[in-house]
């Protein structure tokens, strides 16, 4: 599980994270999006903890966070879809001078290891 911890961010910040969920193709192409936005001040710190995904950061001269979440599946039915996007959990936190994301795919079965 790695965290990325970044010191000294400019009271400048601007994040954006797309989550893309993809399984085999098909015939349902789902997708739904999650935001959220966090007044932050400098020498703060961004934690960004995901299993799934791609992350994109971009600065801007705004003292805030905005966080886009993208949800897409891509699988034979619709059902399938939706039961994909609802088991991918995203939370937000703020506090002081932290805000963390962790988003995780939950799985109905577990592993032997």
């Amino acid at each position: 599980m790695e965290t990325t911890q970044f010191r000294r961010i400019p009271i400048k910040v601007l994040v954006a994270v797309w989550i893309v969920l993809s399984a085999t193709s098909g015939h349902a192409d789902l997708r739904d999006s999650i935001e959220q936005s966090f007044t932050v001040v400098p020498g703060g710190w961004l934690n960004i903890e995901t299993d799934k995904g791609s992350i994109e950061i971009r600065t801007a001269p705004q003292p805030q966070v905005d966080v886009l979440v993208d949800l897409h599946a891509d699988v034979s039915s619709e059902k399938k879809a939706r039961e994909i996007l609802k088991k991918f959990v995203v939370d937000f936190a703020q506090l002081e001078n932290e805000v963390r994301i962790d988003a995780k795919f939950e799985s109905d079965h577990s592993s032997f290891w």
